[in-house]
């Protein structure tokens, strides 16, 4: 298990790059994949139904990933899936999904962002979107 502060910077940068590349690179296929796996988010959301919302997480992330169309990258977005998917970091996410309602809502929001911004080319506001995303979730989890 590799300490959380690492994981988390590791996914700061490897998400805002591979949703960079996606904008030059994605089909109507990947939005229309990016958009089950939100929908299947929302769902989870209402319902409360926490491993599904992880589960759509993971495929938003892949789909994003595939669209990169560069089989290296699908290669580390799935190892850095595999590493968010420790128990610890989790566990740590659940309880802020389970405990906060607005936390799940400001997390879906700011994903349904980020699938504007990449479905509407637009890198400026990717890279906006995703780090407004990671500040909240650095505020709120490693504030201590």
């Amino acid at each position: 298990n590799k300490p959380l502060p690492e994981i988390f910077e590791l996914q700061k940068m490897l998400e805002i790059g591979v949703a960079e590349l996606a904008v030059d690179k994605a089909t109507p296929n990947d939005f229309a994949a990016m958009e089950e796996a939100l929908n299947k988010m929302r769902r989870a959301a209402v319902s409360k139904d926490y491993e599904s919302w992880f589960d759509g997480d993971k495929e938003f992330h892949r789909a994003i990933a595939d669209a990169s169309r560069n089989s290296l990258i699908k290669e580390e977005v799935n190892s850095l899936i595999d590493k968010m998917n420790q128990k610890t970091w989790r566990g740590i996410k659940r309880y802020y999904l389970e405990s906060q309602e607005e936390y799940l809502k400001q997390s879906f929001e700011e994903h349904w962002q980020f699938f504007q911004a990449i479905k509407k080319r637009d890198k400026q506001a990717v890279r906006q979107v995703m780090e407004k995303h990671f500040t909240r979730i650095e505020e709120v989890v490693f504030k201590d």
